[in-house]
């Protein structure tokens, strides 16, 4: 994606009634996908999502996007501490010149490292979580989430472009071939068990997408995969992502500290252990086949082939680092129950 052209969006954020940029655009690092901006005028700051224009082609991108926004604001609503998207006029995505745009109020806060996530901040999460589950928002204008499980021949197909194109995870990929077929099964076993009872959240609530204000309350930020989840699913997946299973060394009081902060305001849905294990996998192997086709595909940009070279073999770890542990994680969450 090229830069914003910052003339055009002076010119927008004065047609709005925002005031006109005083400082350059400040980038802000984290996102995987869309790029994001810091922008001052003499009325205030604001963040500047800049959308990436090869996920805005894709047919459901724009309404899930915009349904996502609308589940932030339902909540918002209900007094979840969110931070949504400004609408003018209705409209929500705004044009700088060729590129899109959504713009929010700037969140006076930080994001954490995962080294620096305590138990107050898991116990916070997890009662937000219930907090959301427990608000039961309408799902029935909503798409089902796009969930996938790739076969056999479609992984075997990506490793097989992989190694025509020199990609340097084909080797890890090759190896794993064996394992992402057999959770992709799996996968695709769970999927009607997960989407029978869900319920409208975020769907991607990991350290990232949180702020933490100066008076230690979370904001939840980026509300673009919001959409209907199994509440088991998103539980789960977000103890893992909170406990640091990423980085291989997950922390038990962090995992369990979240899912207590759930139980204060949700009961565990313990039958669902087994699916909900295979709905992370899933998500993860998504995310992993999302990154291929962008480390592979010669017409993505030099930056996001980078990023997506980086995040197949990240992802890989952690696919198999998480199948691993997994009676380990099932008995911890049986205890939290």
């Amino acid at each position: 994606m090229t830069d914003l052209d910052i003339r055009q969006l002076d010119g927008l954020f004065n047609k709005l009634g925002l005031g006109n940029l005083t400082a350059e655009l400040q980038p802000v690092t984290g996102g995987l996908i869309h790029k994001m901006w810091r922008a001052v005028t003499d009325k205030g700051a604001f963040a500047v999502k800049q959308l990436n224009p090869t996920i805005m082609a894709r047919p459901r991108a724009r309404g899930d996007i915009l349904g996502g926004e609308e589940i932030a604001r339902g909540f918002a609503k209900q007094g979840i501490p969110v931070s949504a998207a400004l609408s003018f006029d209705g409209e929500t995505i705004l044009n700088v010149g060729d590129a899109e745009i959504m713009l929010f109020a700037w969140v006076d806060g930080v994001t954490l490292e995962a080294d620096d996530v305590t138990t107050q901040h898991c116990l916070q999460i997890g009662e937000l979580f219930g907090q959301m589950h427990e608000c039961r928002l309408s799902i029935e204008k909503f798409a089902l989430p796009a969930s996938q499980a790739f076969d056999k021949d479609h992984w075997t197909g990506l490793i097989e472009r992989s190694q025509s194109t020199g990609c340097e995870w084909v080797d890890e990929a090759r190896a794993a071939l064996s394992e992402l077929v057999r959770f992709s099964a799996a996968y695709s076993e769970a999927l009607p068990l997960l989407q029978s009872d869900m319920v409208a959240s975020h769907r991607d609530m990991d350290i990232k997408n949180v702020m933490w204000d100066p008076d230690g309350n979370a904001v939840i930020i980026d509300w673009e995969a919001a959409g209907p989840v199994h509440p088991m699913w998103e539980l789960l997946d977000a103890a893992f992502n909170w406990c640091g299973q990423s980085s291989g060394q997950p922390n038990k009081e962090l995992f369990k500290a979240l899912i207590a902060g759930y139980r204060t305001v949700q009961p565990l849905d313990t039958a669902m252990i087994e699916p909900v294990f295979a709905g992370c996998l899933g998500a993860r192997m998504e995310w992993l086949e999302f990154n291929m086709q962008r480390s592979i595909n010669a017409d993505t940009p030099p930056d996001e082939k980078a990023m997506g070279t980086e995040q197949v073999t990240s992802t890989l770890a952690d696919i198999m680092s998480l199948a691993a542990r997994r009676i380990e994680f099932v008995e911890w969450l049986r205890s939290s129950a």
